[in-house]
């Protein structure tokens, strides 16, 4: 499974998504750019509104980057605008921080539940 990391905003955005890429590694995902990834995890900021811009123009370059590309936002940008993210047709996931996206890797893409199991077999 390929994913590829974005984020705006802050350094508690850097630190979360720099904790994705390592549990990332650990777990078998390769690291790739929009173009190559199946999945991409943008960590979203509601700083200001430029901010707010930046992080749906991001979504919207993403996609169109890669149709096939499922995109999951997470952070205080999906927090706090949880409602008008869901209604943006580019993603498939709304979540809240690094753990949820963890989760949801791990039980809702079934690629990503098959390459952790070739991972780590029983």
């Amino acid at each position: 499974m390929k994913i590829s990391l974005k984020m705006t905003g802050c350094k508690n955005n850097r630190y979360e998504l720099n904790k994705l890429h390592e549990w990332a590694l650990a777990n078998g995902f390769e690291i790739e750019s929009d173009v190559e990834a199946d999945v991409c995890l943008i960590n979203t900021c509601t700083v200001t509104q430029a901010a707010d811009r930046k992080t749906r123009q991001m979504i919207r370059a993403t996609k169109k980057a890669n149709p096939k590309i499922k995109i999951v936002v997470f952070g205080c940008g999906a927090r706090a605008e949880k409602e008008a993210y869901k209604k943006m047709g580019e993603i498939s996931a709304v979540l809240t921080d690094p753990n949820s996206v963890i989760q949801y890797l791990k039980y809702e893409i079934p690629a990503c539940r098959q390459a952790g199991e070739a991972r780590n077999p029983k």
